[in-house]
């Protein structure tokens, strides 16, 4: 299993597996694929351009752009045996969400609310920590 998912076989490739290879995308899925590779180069350009301002709200927003994009990369590598077969539907939601991210700053939407949550967090774990000494967390 460890050596299929390492090398990925895709489907019609000598020795792949019919239940377990990787499709190539066509047709709707194919052209999302393509439209959302163009808007990670615009979030490319963009993020160099937010780089040479003075503000760092636009640094935080692509800085955190990049880290869902690293997130659904490793999501993709791990499940795209699956994700292969609903080609349309997957690339045309992660065309979408991207979109989101870039136009409506859904990146910096989605730090403000994870923040919100880690700092729920980490207060919850000084309070344990106060609360039982003995036992140290971290």
């Amino acid at each position: 299993l460890a050596s299929a998912v390492a090398m990925r076989p895709y489907c019609g490739q000598p020795g792949a597996n019919p239940n377990f290879c990787i499709t190539q995308s066509e047709g709707l899925g194919y052209v999302f694929e393509t439209v959302t590779y163009a808007l990670i180069f615009v979030a490319f350009i963009s993020s160099i351009h937010a780089l040479e301002t003075e503000t760092e709200d636009d640094d935080k927003q692509w800085l955190t752009f990049w880290i869902i994009t690293f997130c659904l990369s490793v999501l993709e590598r791990v499940t795209d045996v699956i994700l292969s077969r609903y080609d349309d539907v997957y690339y045309g939601s992660k065309c979408v969400f991207v979109v989101w991210l870039i136009v409506y700053r859904g990146a910096d939407k989605l730090y403000h609310r994870f923040h919100y949550l880690f700092t729920q967090l980490a207060l919850l774990l000084d309070w344990l920590d106060t609360a039982i000494p003995q036992i140290q967390l971290f």
